[in-house]
């Protein structure tokens, strides 16, 4: 995700630098990593060399700067599409690999014979991937 950002503004977020424009992507890069992607502030604490108090500080003054500044607010909002696009293209890649390994359960019991475990199998797997696409939308 770090090279889709650095491609998309230029600016490569893992320099040591406190220059405004490297410190804004950063802040974006923290606020949107933690929307969209569910990791831990330690995980971005590794990714970008930063401490944990650091992060905090990026999330708070992220959120500052929405409020207040339109142009922040633009950047942000076309760094949000890159992550919007990249975290539907993580689920769905998620929700292929459930279905083959639900698939490779339910071949497994027709190979047993046992039909009633087969088509409970079978009516959970749909249900899943019903659940799990309409959390894609």
């Amino acid at each position: 995700m770090i090279e889709k950002i650095i491609e998309l503004t230029g600016i490569d977020i893992r320099k040591k630098s406190r220059k405004r424009e490297v410190v804004y992507v950063r802040q974006m890069y923290y606020h949107l990593r933690l929307k969209y992607m569910r990791c831990s502030k330690n995980s971005l604490c590794k990714d970008i060399g930063q401490n944990h108090a650091t992060i905090l500080h990026a999330l708070k003054e992220c959120e500052k700067w929405l409020k207040i500044d339109k142009q922040y607010k633009s950047d942000y909002q076309r760094i949000e599409k890159l992550f919007q696009n990249e975290t539907k293209l993580f689920k769905l890649s998620r929700i292929e690999k459930l279905i083959d390994i639900m698939n490779e359960r339910i071949t497994g019991l027709n190979i047993l014979g046992n039909e009633t475990l087969r088509n409970m199998w079978a009516k959970r797997l749909g249900n899943l991937v019903i659940m799990k696409y309409k959390e894609t939308k």
